[in-house]
């Protein structure tokens, strides 16, 4: 049977969770930390910045929404292909590399070229890592816009294009002279001076016992040959004019200027003095449209030393920061810079002498005092693989941070009037649905009282016809029959008329069915309409002329005259019949 652990065991044992616990919850509050200060900083990172998960953006920094135009949320959709910013001919490299990563493999920082949704190309460089992304492989790539870099770059390759070209288009003989006298090199100008080509050429001596034959003077140029050829440091952008005869026979005065190469070669042109101007006046241009270039560029171009003080900057710092040249020249950098953002900068000094080359932003005070914002890009210059200073542009861009707050001021205001907007809007809605319910009521109450106005009105109807029956049936009933009875009795003619009038009375109020008829047939005579309201009542002809002591044949006048406009004449229909019918 095991033994029950302790009291002081059960203590160590929950001080054991304790301590274990902490350290877990420092752990958890260590990462948060880095996740938040890794979001600060690539937040505020010069460079684009994406997280990379099976093909899908996870993350993308402010920096790739501004240069690349997508929104985050346009880069985090389901249907976003991350290869659609990449230009297709480096697709397959980007892709091979992602594969190198997820095989544990490193991959050196490389270029390629990158899609803006406008379509613009903007040329990059890309360093990228493996990281681990909730427990899966995931790439984390810092992308640098070197479009600018490469500009540079090209200029650069095709300055040496056009110098090679310059070189074997050159108005100026040149030539490459070796460490033993013996030419390596000569260009086409040489050949056309001079008449000698590269395989006609002795050595130095010899060409000039042939270029010289004065031997006074042959003497003088060889001594000045051979001085500088042991005196490589003499030699350095001096220049001697001499007299040449050239294979030909033909004398020419040629300035020659020999320049010591690293390698001991000597490089030398030769130019005849008839086109001197012309060259000087030609690289006089060259020069202007270089200065002219450097010097009406909207960025400045500066250099300091290792120790950040300024060695050169172009003119036009004047128009950004007010200063003229010299009074920038021979000071420190950083005595320019806000103070606020001076250890920044001083940090950044040590990264770019370290090697990096990552542009930054930061604030910049003017002569004025005015403090405005810069961007910089610069590198190390290195001399004899140590690094002597550094090489930067810089770009006013307190435009782009004045619009950059003026929207941000504006996105706030337009949130503030949105919530003002809405709650309007709710406000609104409400009031109406209010509104809404007591319209419903309102016709809801309207419905029942037309609905109770209907019903009375058929009561009413009902209650009418009810009256005009009973009434009819007393009449008939209680009256007409005693009326008859009287009519034909009275001696007294007087009383005769009185019956008559009586009867006609009561049978207007009997045969109201009279009206309908005189409505709808206008035709009918009065007299045709009481027969045709008796007919309807049963009465036969005879009963009807007793009634109206008229003869029998008059009656049947008027119901042959009824039937005609009626329209029954020479049909099968019972007239009476046909009177029910009508309403």
């Amino acid at each position: 049977m095991s033994k029950k652990p302790t009291c002081e065991e059960f203590k160590r044992k929950i001080e054991e969770l304790e301590k274990e616990t902490i350290s877990l919850m420092k752990t958890e509050d260590a990462l948060k930390e880095s996740e938040r200060k890794f979001r600060l900083l690539a937040e505020q990172s010069p460079n684009m910045i994406f997280i990379n998960y099976k093909g899908k953006v996870v993350y993308a920094n402010k920096c790739a929404e501004e240069v690349l135009g997508y929104t985050r949320e346009e880069f985090y959709a389901a249907d976003f292909d991350f290869l659609s910013l990449i230009a297709p001919e480096y697709r397959e490299l980007v892709k091979a590399n992602f594969n190198k990563h997820l095989k544990g493999e490193e991959v050196e920082p490389y270029e390629y070229a990158l899609l803006t949704k406008d379509g613009r190309r903007i040329e990059a460089i890309t360093t990228t890592r493996l990281l681990n992304y909730d427990g899966e492989k995931a790439i984390l790539g810092t992308v640098t816009d070197i479009t600018k870099h490469k500009f540079v770059e090209e200029a650069l390759h095709r300055e040496q294009e056009r110098f090679r070209i310059l070189v074997e288009a050159s108005p100026l003989a040149i030539s490459m002279i070796g460490q033993d006298g013996h030419y390596e090199y000569v260009n086409p100008k040489f050949v056309e001076m001079f008449g000698y080509r590269l395989e006609d050429i002795p050595t130095g001596r010899e060409w000039f016992a042939q270029a010289y034959p004065d031997g006074e003077y042959r003497q003088q140029v060889m001594t000045a040959w051979i001085k500088d050829l042991k005196d490589l440091k003499s030699c350095e952008g001096r220049s001697r004019t001499f007299t040449v005869t050239c294979k030909d026979g033909l004398k020419k005065i040629i300035l020659f200027r020999p320049m010591t190469l690293a390698t001991g070669q000597q490089f030398v042109t030769y130019e005849d003095i008839t086109s001197q101007k012309r060259a000087e006046d030609a690289l006089r241009e060259s020069e202007k449209k270089y200065r002219d270039l450097v010097e009406n560029m909207n960025d400045v171009i500066y250099q300091t030393d290792e120790k950040a003080v300024v060695t050169y900057v172009s003119p036009n710092i004047e128009l950004i920061g007010g200063y003229h040249q010299s009074e920038v020249i021979g000071r420190k950098f950083t005595d320019f810079v806000y103070k606020q953002d001076l250890p920044d900068r001083m940090k950044r000094f040590q990264d770019i002498v370290s090697g990096g080359n990552v542009p930054t932003e930061y604030r910049y005070v003017k002569k004025s005092g005015q403090i405005i914002w810069i961007r910089t890009t610069a590198r190390p210059i290195f001399k004899e693989n140590r690094v002597i200073g550094v090489q930067g542009i810089l770009t006013d861009i307190t435009d782009r941070k004045l619009a950059e707050e003026a929207l941000r001021k504006a996105d706030a205001r337009l949130r503030r009037h949105r919530d003002r907007l809405e709650e309007t809007v709710k406000k609104r809605t409400l009031e109406l649905e209010e509104k809404n319910k007591e319209l419903k009521s309102q016709s809801q109450k309207l419905e029942e009282m037309n609905s109770a106005l209907r019903i009375l009105l058929e009561q009413r109807e009902t209650d009418k016809e009810d009256f005009a029956r009973t009434l009819i049936q007393n009449l008939r009933t209680l009256v007409l029959p005693y009326l008859e009875q009287l009519r034909g009795k009275q001696p007294s003619p007087e009383h005769d008329a009185s019956l008559e009038i009586a009867m006609s009375n009561l049978q207007d109020i009997l045969f109201s069915f009279s009206s309908t008829l005189a409505t709808r047939y206008s035709s009918l005579t009065p007299r045709e309409i009481q027969v045709a309201s008796l007919i309807r009542d049963g009465k036969s002809s005879k009963e009807i002329a007793q009634l109206f002591n008229l003869s029998v044949r008059s009656v049947e006048y008027y119901r042959e005259n009824v039937r005609k406009k009626m329209g029954l004449a020479n049909k099968k229909i019972n007239l009476r019949s046909y009177l029910f019918s009508l309403k």
